[in-house]
């Protein structure tokens, strides 16, 4: 109704209306005579602008409508419907009935509802009705008369001027815009939610109400939400059959081709014993398949012994492979129970190779590692940069080294990052971070603003010293290059994509790099043995204390990878493996070479499986294929343990076990694998190697496309080594999703709905963990859970280089030239089209060359953008000299050169190409390409 309190009311005589006539856009209307209205109403129905109409139907019956005398509206509705016409008329029920109607006035047919929630309704009405009235006070201030102040943006009830805005109370009854409700009485419920259950503010944006808003607006009269018994019933099990279905149906594609394999982890989540099961493909890394409650076992007085972890495995593989020809590889951690249920299917299904999660190995080499004093004293200065320089709990000092992070990074913030105790990896990630802030921190604490500070507590003084310390970032660095292979190797074991390949190679790097560092590593001046730890620095690094609370949004997202993962140590397997790894060290080392090299070796066995081995020779990269082929020769354990694996991969031929046959396909592989190394046979057809899965090292992709059309046994197993993943990460980060469905208020909820409200919420959480995965490794987050990523690794900081200076930044080097040094048939240098320019400026634009000429000699740089084209004597090169700026004001300083064999030609072959340009080949003569062809040799070509 009308906020007017007056006796007359006059719509066409209102503000409102007038301004909505002075629009040269809107439809005239003619206002009805003034009409008074009275006070108070005692039904919604006595007011003017509202007339009731009465038909009589053929069958006698008397149908009513009511129809809206409104300017502009004039629309018939059938049947009385009190709520209705009242919100038609106002868009705030609770206003009008405050305005014009006696007290105890109540609308026709309302439901009748529990006490208890009419408390809990009548205390949201009453929310509500203040919210509106506040977004009305608001909107009397606003300039801009007939509409409301509050989320504009939100609104499609009108179009003046182009935009879309909320029309006020008054305005919406004069005009009679009924297309949907209130946005802001909308927006003050939704932040009710928000507030009064606790929910994270970005809420709304959660693409999963976002659906249900989207659904609601076609929502039935009278809609009521589901029950608790109904969502926890019959809409549960709806909701976890047909996603676990699509799961199942993407796991077994091409598992044919590349296999199957299953993991899972034990884990007691508020008092309730729980095991969870995956499985994985290539095309699908992780899918949750059972939480298993195992109250009643344990309440019975039973273990989770092997037998019956084995038995919860069985029955799934045998559904998923019936004909034993798919699940080929099973990642368990170190409990002796899960090895022992390993070992009890392998009998079961011969294929299978059961194997250790490699995070969970590696998890226990860096905790060995971070144990030694001298580095656990590392890992504590590290954090105290991070309490003072990038948590933000301290604000000067993270505001000043945000501001020197972008000028020292190229343009881009490279923040510090978080460590987590419950995952000692992420304290050697932190360091390499901090090495590559270390600039931006030295300008930090050098700076006029910091010297500026008054009152700086003495943990801050204390980390601008290790700032300072020259010996402090020597340690790092000698430290993080003797270690980095094995930091890219777990960035690969966390992927969670096809990395089997890879782990012989990063651990054989490690291998190398250590004994690259031994004399730095046994250097007791610079690692001593033993140390003792201050207080100071230990009290430092504690910087929790910092952070009383954290927001909502940060809650949520917090942990994702650290929370339920229990290291476990409970193998009692004994390895007797015969490795490269025994005489690298002795009784006599000094320093901390040993205690590193005897955390990494003793675990090596577990690391190093006969399906790591077997994926590492069967590798497309070409570094990894060069480090098979020299370490496989000779290599008799190395060879025994891939004929291992590939005479498990063909076990289910029975008959041919019996006649040999199997051996005779082993023999095979030996010999295709060869040809393969070599580039010979099947394998003589360069075009392969020019395909971006061998750039990139996609292995099983590549062998899929290319070895296992050509080859009878090589392919095959190839594909099927290749394509797994490193480790079991993902049922250690199923469980904080468990927990997040079973928490303290829930823990009596029972296994079935654990298990498919928990399978649910992890399935989504696997397929969002992909994309958030990638923006936490941006360089740039702010966020306490930002992770260490592809920049980093990426970033040259001369960890795998020995006896060379090495810059902190370097140019990004362009792609692979080829360069032909003499006037191929294809250049015409009197063509003076745009295409034979182009061609021409790509095979000489960015070369260099020595003009002889000039005293002294100036090395002088080819023009990539432009060359000159002279009357006789056709196109010329631009040679830019030293001071060539390219500002358009030195164009005087280029020179042109011939593109003659005399000329330029000749200054090409007498002048070394520098390694920036990446020319890796120079030929001078048409017969020194026919060579390059004889040895079989791929190069790119830059034409």
């Amino acid at each position: 109704m009308s906020e007017s309190d007056d006796s007359n009311y006059n719509p066409a005589a209102s503000p409102a209306s007038q301004d909505i006539e002075d629009e040269a856009d809107e439809v005239e209307v003619v206002a009805p005579p003034a009409v008074a209205a009275p006070m108070a109403l005692n039904s919604v129905w006595d007011h003017p602008l509202i007339e009731i109409m009465e038909e009589t139907t053929a069958l006698g019956k008397i149908k009513k409508s009511w129809k809206c005398l409104a300017p502009g509206c004039n629309k018939t509705w059938s049947g009385l419907n009190t709520t209705k016409a009242l919100a038609h008329g106002s868009r705030d029920p609770g206003y009008c009935k405050e305005k014009h109607f006696p007290q105890g006035y109540k609308l026709s047919k309302k439901a009748a509802v529990k006490r208890g929630s009419e408390l809990v309704v009548e205390d949201i009405v009453a929310s509500t009705a203040a919210a509106s009235q506040s977004l009305h006070r608001k909107k009397s201030k606003s300039t801009s008369e007939g509409f409301a102040s509050a989320n504009p943006s939100l609104s499609c009830n009108s179009t003046e001027g182009g935009t879309h805005r909320q029309l006020d109370v008054v305005t919406s009854f004069e005009k009679s815009t009924i297309d949907g409700c209130n946005a802001a009485d909308l927006d003050a419920a939704i932040a009710q939610m928000v507030y009064y259950k606790a929910l994270p503010f970005s809420f709304g944006e959660c693409p999963y109400f976002q659906g249900v808003i989207q659904v609601a607006r076609s929502a039935p009269k009278g809609y009521v939400p589901p029950k608790r018994k109904i969502l926890c019933g019959d809409m549960l099990d709806m909701a976890y059959e047909s996603p676990l279905k699509r799961d199942l149906e993407e796991l077994l594609i091409d598992s044919e081709i590349f296999g199957i394999g299953f993991f899972g982890d034990a884990a007691t989540i508020h008092k309730c014993a729980l095991i969870n099961l995956f499985a994985c493909s290539f095309h699908c890394p992780a899918i949750i398949i059972d939480i298993v409650d195992c109250h009643d076992r344990m309440k019975a007085g039973e273990k989770k012994d092997g037998t019956f972890i084995s038995n919860l495995f069985i029955p799934i593989i045998q559904q998923l492979d019936a004909l034993k020809d798919k699940a080929d590889i099973i990642f368990f951690d170190g409990g002796s129970n899960f090895q022992l249920a390993g070992r009890i299917i392998e009998a079961h299904f011969p294929r299978v190779t059961v194997v250790h999660g490699l995070e969970h190995v590696l998890s226990l080499v860096f905790e060995d590692i971070a144990k030694i004093p001298i580095v656990k004293q590392l890992t504590l200065q590290v954090r105290r940069l991070y309490r003072t320089f990038g948590s933000g709990s301290n604000h000067k000092p993270h505001a000043f080294f945000i501001n020197q992070s972008k000028p020292h990074n190229k343009g881009r913030i490279v923040c510090l990052l978080r460590t987590a105790e419950t995952r000692f990896a992420s304290f050697f990630y932190a360091m390499h971070r901090a090495v590559r802030c270390k600039k931006a921190l030295e300008a930090t604490v050098h700076s006029a603003a910091w010297s500026d500070m008054r009152r700086v507590k003495a943990f801050i003084l204390r980390a601008a010293k290790d700032v300072d310390d020259k010996l402090f970032w020597k340690r790092l660095f000698i430290l993080l290059r003797a270690l980095y292979p094995l930091l890219k190797l777990l960035r690969r074991a966390d992927s969670n994509e096809p990395n089997m390949d890879k782990i012989c190679y990063y651990l054989n790097q490690t291998r190398l790099h250590l004994i690259k560092s031994k004399d730095d590593l046994m250097d007791e001046e610079l690692f001593p043995p033993t140390i003792t730890i201050d207080r100071e620095t230990e009290e430092d690094a504690m910087y929790e204390d910092d952070e009383e609370f954290l927001s909502d949004d940060d809650a949520d997202a917090q942990g994702a990878d650290d929370e339920g993962i229990d290291i476990d140590e409970e193998d009692l397997d004994i390895y007797t493996v015969d490795d490269e790894w025994g005489a690298l060290v002795t009784d006599e080392s000094k320093g901390i070479y040993k205690s590193i090299m005897d955390a990494i070796s003793d675990r090596t066995p577990k690391m190093e499986h006969d399906f790591a081995l077997t994926a590492w020779a069967c590798s497309n990269r070409p570094d990894i294929m060069e480090d098979a082929k020299s370490r496989l020769d000779g290599n008799a354990s190395a060879r025994t343990a891939i004929e291992r694996c590939i005479r498990k991969l063909l076990s289910n031929d029975v008959d041919a076990e019996v006649d040999g046959e199997v051996d005779q396909k082993i023999d095979l592989f030996w010999d295709e694998l060869k040809h393969f190394q070599n580039r010979t046979g099947v394998f003589n057809r360069p075009n392969w190697y020019n395909s971006i899965d061998c750039i990139n090292g996609h292995s099983a992709k590549w062998h899929e496309k290319y070895s296992r059309h050509y080859t009878t046994v090589f392919g095959y197993i190839a594909c099927r080594v290749t394509s797994k993943i490193c480790g079991s990460g993902g049922s250690e980060r199923g469980w904080s999703d468990t927990k997040v469905v079973k928490t303290g208020k829930r823990a009596h909820l029972s296994s079935d709905k654990v298990k498919k409200q928990g399978s649910l919420y992890t399935s989504a959480n696997v397929r969002r963990a992909r994309i958030k995965r990638k923006k936490l490794e941006k360089t740039g987050v702010l966020s306490r859970d930002a992770v260490w990523g592809d920049d980093d690794e990426q970033f040259d900081m001369g960890l795998e280089k020995w006896g060379v200076d090495v810059q902190d930044l370097k140019k990004p080097i362009g792609p692979r030239r080829l360069l032909r040094c003499w006037i191929e048939d294809w250049e015409n240098v009197f063509d003076q089209g745009e295409v034979m320019r182009v061609k021409l400026l790509k095979k000489y634009g960015g070369l260099v060359f020595d003009d002889i000429d000039a005293k002294p000699p100036v090395r002088m740089r080819v023009s990539t953008t432009k060359m000159k084209y002279i009357r006789r004597s056709g196109w010329h090169v631009m040679g830019e000299p030293p001071e060539y700026v390219g500002d358009g004001f030195d164009e005087d300083l280029l020179e042109p050169f011939a593109i003659t064999e005399k000329d330029m030609i000749e200054l090409l072959k007498n002048t070394e190409q520098p390694e920036i340009l990446n020319v890796i080949r120079v030929l001078k003569s048409p017969s020194d390409e026919d060579e390059g062809e004889d040895d079989g040799s791929s190069i790119d070509s830059a034409e």
